[in-house]
């Protein structure tokens, strides 16, 4: 397989992005500056002709169309997309201290981002068994859980569920399937270290969806990185 994932270079990303190399599997990890993807060149050492670093910046039109134009000369298509780049400011916050420039900023990676990859990487998706967009998302998009303070975050993922829903909709006659995947609270510089799963955990579930090797019972969109269902 062929995997394209954004926000590779540290937390979930890059585990995602090793455990597919672990298992030999081809990946293109998009990152904003390659020149600070240390752990990235890493990876692309121990793992010699499986990783690409790709320069994409979610939050920018032309960096994706660029991307995606780079992609599809060098490496045709791709099997897999993995929108994991995210931002999570402001955070607690309160509608009177409100900074909205924060609210613009996290939807703009959050949800923007994903629209953005989508809209220029779909179009290099080998349609197939493993043929899948994966939009990272969080229990904090869930319309029921309102009592975190995290207004820009949660109200980022409750749209970019809502996004997930409608891409499924449309891509329903094509062999691609689309999922919101809540990982679980990681330890990542979002989730801060009291978080209980390290990051492999979630990787690994990830790997097994994408390769088939866990398949959810239902037909839900948005689901745990172990494959069971979540309200939305």
């Amino acid at each position: 397989m062929r995997i394209m994932i954004t926000g590779a270079n540290r937390g979930i990303g890059l585990a995602i992005v090793g455990e597919f190399l672990k298992q030999g599997h081809e990946v293109i990890a998009g990152v904003r500056d390659i020149g600070r993807a240390d752990k990235l060149a890493e990876l692309r050492e121990a793992h010699p002709g499986l990783l690409t670093l790709l320069t994409l910046d979610v939050q920018e039109e032309e960096s994706v169309r660029e991307a995606a134009s780079q992609v599809s000369e060098a490496q045709g298509n791709i099997d897999v997309i993995i929108n994991n780049a995210a931002i999570a400011i402001g955070r607690p916050d309160t509608v009177g201290n409100a900074d909205l420039a924060d609210y613009e900023t996290t939807f703009q990676t959050n949800v923007f981002g994903p629209v953005r990859v989508c809209k220029h990487f779909i179009p290099l998706i080998q349609e197939g068994e493993r043929a899948m967009v994966i939009n990272m998302s969080s229990t904090s998009g869930i319309m029921d859980n309102c009592k975190s303070p995290d207004y820009s975050y949660g109200m980022s993922k409750a749209a970019l569920n809502m996004f997930t829903g409608k891409l499924r909709h449309e891509l329903a006659g094509r062999s691609i399937k689309v999922y919101s995947v809540h990982p679980g609270w990681v330890r990542t510089d979002q989730g801060g270290p009291d978080a209980p799963l390290d990051a492999c955990e979630p990787a690994k579930q990830i790997y097994e969806l994408v390769a088939g090797l866990q398949k959810p019972d239902h037909d839900g969109f948005f689901i745990h990185a172990d494959g069971s269902h979540l309200p939305f």
